[in-house]
């Protein structure tokens, strides 16, 4: 049986609770900045890579779920455990990927390279949504929104390179980053941020 992370386990609280009846509850338990790399090969997306950036607080109390020996820091072993356990979790709430295909929703089944890590205080989270099959950018709008809609977590793009794309070789894609109401989640009162891929 798998250890819960805290992130698992407090979206599962949040997922049962009663105070999620009124929206006047509504308060994260933690706070993310996130990157979005839409990474092409041979033209077309093959996979987006997610980074995660959690505050100092929500930090430390995922350091000391994974620091097994408590000494302060993941070694190799701790690190491995880590992983696995949030290769199993975010699986089970879709990798929080919102993936649209000209405008329709396609569910993530696979996430690669998956890492995590703590440095300056903040613990950090990497993992690469595969897009199967590959999407051509050109003929098909392509969009994320990466987003926790049960509130547990409160996700912003990074101030500083919210978003990028690799393997544009011609320098023919840009990213917009935008408002996505929409999609408003927890009773209409938090809109989330949408990632467009535009290539010509």
């Amino acid at each position: 049986m798998r250890r819960p992370t805290v992130l698992a386990a407090g979206l599962l609280l949040a997922l049962g609770g009663p105070w999620l009846d009124a929206p006047a509850s509504a308060h994260p338990h933690g706070y993310a900045d996130t990157r979005v790399t839409f990474v092409l090969e041979q033209g077309k997306v093959t996979t987006i890579r997610i980074e995660w950036q959690f505050d100092q607080v929500y930090s430390a109390m995922l350091l000391d779920d994974a620091d097994i020996d408590r000494d302060g820091r993941l070694d190799d072993g701790e690190r491995a455990v880590a992983v696995e356990d949030w290769q199993f979790n975010l699986e089970e709430f879709g990798y929080f990927a919102h993936l649209t295909l000209d405008g329709a929703p396609v569910a993530p089944v696979e996430a690669r390279d998956l890492d995590v890590s703590f440095h300056d205080g903040r613990g950090h989270l990497r993992y690469d949504v595969v897009v199967s099959p590959p999407a051509d950018p050109v003929t098909a709008a392509l969009a994320i929104g990466i987003y926790d809609t049960e509130f547990y977590l409160f996700v912003n793009p990074m101030a500083t390179t919210p978003a990028a794309v690799a393997g544009d070789d011609g320098g023919r894609c840009a990213v917009r980053v935008v408002d996505d109401p929409e999609r408003a989640y927890y009773f209409g009162q938090v809109i989330p941020k949408r990632y467009d891929l535009q290539c010509r």
